[in-house]
């Protein structure tokens, strides 16, 4: 979902001062307010609807901005993570890991070698009994 244009925001910003001065107008006719507290009450809403507007300003030059400086930067670490030394390095860090879901993890690696052609024989004793393992995975 895009954010809101800075038009956008304005404009729902201008309607929130109408409903608020609007609201205002209504409280003093039923006398909960009186004319002076509902200037108060709409000047301290106009100055929170101006703070608002510059805020989001700011807020969306600084996205145009930062936007394509994080862009680059997952697009480095996207290009590293996919380097082949990067799936190397998690490939070795699975072989050597001893929790129990690496076990399938360490049969996909084993698995996935042997479903090489120039493969002939695995040699890995503990996922020799594994049935889903290759039968060209041997224990010697």
């Amino acid at each position: 979902m895009p954010l809101p244009t800075e038009n956008q925001v304005n404009a729902a910003l201008r309607h929130v001062g109408t409903a608020t001065a609007s609201a205002a107008s209504v409280f003093v006719v039923f006398g909960f307010l009186t004319p002076d507290q509902a200037q108060a009450v709409i000047a301290d809403m106009q100055q929170i609807i101006g703070g608002l507007q510059q805020a989001f300003g700011g807020f969306s030059k600084l996205a145009l901005l930062l936007g394509p400086i994080f862009a680059t930067l997952m697009a480095t670490y996207a290009a590293k993570s996919g380097t082949v030394i990067s799936m190397l390095a998690s490939l070795n860090k699975i072989a050597n890991s001893n929790k129990s879901t690496s076990t399938e993890a360490k049969a996909a690696i084993v698995n996935a070698a042997s479903a090489l052609p120039e493969v002939e024989k695995v040699v890995a004793p503990a996922l020799a009994p594994i049935p889903i393992t290759s039968p060209k995975v041997t224990t010697t």
